[in-house]
C-alpha cells in the first residue's frame, strides 16, 4: 500500500492547492469546487492506505496473474475482477492480504464513501477497544465525519450526490450563467490548509450544501495534509517519500 498511499496523499495536497489558486485567479466556481471534492476524495484514500486498508480495483489482467500463481502453488479459490475492501493483516503464519468483495450499487464513488464511512467506524471502535490515548476525541471526530459526509443523501451518500448535482446536473448555481450574488461567488472559498482540530465546528454544517462541501474537503485535505508530515518525521530525508514531497511542493510554490 506504500505507494499508493503516495500517489493518493500527494494528488490531494496537489489538487487542494490548484483549487484554491484557480479560484483566485478566475472568477468561476464550477471546477474549483469540483477539485475540492477531488482533493477530499484522494485525501480518504489516503488516510485509509495509511492504516493498510483500501478500497481497490482488480482489473482482468491482475486477477489472471492472481489466479495463475495460485494454481502453481496448489491452491484452488479463484478471484473475479472488480472492486474489493484490502486490509493487511498479521496471524501465526505472517503478514497476509485479505480481500473482500465490496457490497455494490450506487457507483464508485458512492460505494466508497459507504466504506470509508464503516471504517471510520471500525477504527473508532478498534481505538476504544485498545484503549489508546484521546480515544474519546478520535471517536468523536470520526463520527462528526462521517456524518458530513453521508446525513442528506436521500439513501445515497450526500458528499458524492451534491458532486453529482455540480459537475453532472449543473445545479446550485456553480456554472454560467450566474451573477455575483450567487451563492458559490459569495462563500468563502477554503484556499490554505488547517489544524484539523481548529476545522472540526465547520463538519456541522446542514444549511449551505457549498459551504458543507468546503468544510469537509478541507477537514480531509487537512487531514491528509497532517498524516503526510508525520510520515516524514518519521523517515530519512533521503526516501522517495520525502524527496516526492519536497518536489512536490517546491512545484507547488513556483
Amino acid at each position: 500500500f506504500t505507494p499508493d498511499f503516495q500517489r493518493f496523499a500527494f494528488a490531494s495536497y496537489e489538487t487542494f492547492i490548484v483549487a484554491g489558486l484557480e479560484r483566485e485567479s478566475f472568477s468561476s466556481m464550477g471546477w474549483p469546487l469540483l477539485k475540492l471534492y477531488y482533493g477530499a476524495f484522494f485525501a480518504a484514500h489516503a488516510v485509509t492506505r495509511s492504516t493498510g486498508n483500501g478500497q481497490v480495483n482488480l482489473d482482468r489482467n491482475i486477477v489472471r496473474s492472481v489466479n495463475s500463481f495460485v494454481s502453481l502453488v496448489g491452491g484452488t479459490d479463484e478471484l473475479n475482477s472488480g472492486t474489493y475492501n484490502a486490509s493487511v493483516q498479521e496471524n501465526a503464519n505472517g503478514v497476509y492480504l485479505a480481500l473482500l468483495p465490496a457490497i455494490g450499487g450506487g457507483g464508485v464513488h458512492e460505494g466508497f464513501w459507504r466504506y470509508f464511512s464503516t471504517f471510520l467506524a471500525d477504527v473508532s471502535s478498534d481505538a476504544v477497544h485498545r484503549g489508546l490515548p484521546s480515544s474519546g476525541d478520535f471517536v468523536r471526530k470520526a463520527a462528526a465525519l462521517s456524518s458530513c459526509l453521508v446525513e442528506g443523501g436521500g439513501g445515497g451518500v450526500w458528499f458524492s450526490s451534491v458532486r453529482n448535482a455540480i459537475n453532472y446536473r449543473h445545479e446550485l448555481e456553480c456554472w454560467r450563467p450566474s451573477t455575483k450574488k450567487s451563492p458559490p461567488r459569495l462563500m468563502v472559498f477554503p484556499s490554505t490548509l488547517a489544524d484539523t482540530d481548529d476545522l472540526e465546528l465547520s463538519l456541522a454544517e446542514r444549511e449551505d450544501e457549498l459551504r458543507r462541501l468546503a468544510s469537509v474537503s478541507r477537514y480531509l485535505c487537512s487531514l491528509n495534509y497532517e498524516i503526510i508530515n508525520r510520515v516524514i518525521n518519521q523517515v530519512s530525508g533521503n526516501t522517495n517519500f520525502s524527496r516526492g514531497w519536497r518536489s512536490l511542493k517546491a512545484g507547488m510554490q513556483a
